[in-house]
Formats: structure tokens, C-alpha cells, sequence
């Protein structure tokens, strides 16, 4: 039978690089939406409507994102904390 072993600290610091990934997405979609704004007031007609269509389709996929990544670190909190009190009982039993 196999051994796993879980690194902790290596747990903490995956869930902060997530949640770091997840805030610069957000700022690059900010930064990318404020662009795309300066140069919309030179766009016409279908190219502007098109645009906006493609927008909301982009608008939802980075909401789907950002909950997925959001519920992910919320699920590596919660692992992470139960190995943190399996291993404080596991010590115990020692003590």
C-alpha cells in the first residue's frame, strides 16, 4: 500500500498562489476592459454590438473562473486545516 504524506506548509502556500493568481486575472481583465473602452468610442455599428456580445460571454467565463478558483481555495483552507488537527490528535496520542 502506498504512503502519502501531505506538506502543509507547501498546502498554505498553493492556496495563497491561487488566490494571488485569481486577484491578477481580475486586475488584467480591469487593466483589458479599460482599453478596450478607450478605443470602443472609435468603433461602429456591428463591430461595436459584436464586441459587447463577445464581452459578456468573456464576462461570464471570468466569473466561472474566479468562483472555481475562489471555492479551490476555500476547499485548501478546509483540507489543509483538517490535516492540521489530524496530525495535532496524532501527536497527541503520543504525548
Amino acid at each position: 500500500m502506498p504512503d502519502y504524506t501531505v506538506q502543509i506548509g507547501a498546502v498554505d502556500v498553493t492556496q495563497q498562489e491561487l488566490m494571488a493568481a485569481t486577484r491578477r486575472i481580475q486586475t488584467l481583465i480591469t487593466e483589458l476592459e479599460s482599453e478596450a473602452r478607450s478605443s470602443l468610442a472609435n468603433w461602429e455599428g456591428s463591430v461595436r454590438e459584436f464586441y459587447y456580445v463577445k464581452k459578456a460571454e468573456w464576462d461570464a467565463g471570468a466569473a466561472k473562473m474566479t468562483e472555481a478558483a475562489g471555492k479551490a481555495g476555500v476547499n485548501l483552507s478546509q483540507i489543509n486545516g483538517s490535516y492540521n488537527q489530524a496530525e495535532r490528535y496524532g501527536t497527541s496520542l503520543w504525548s
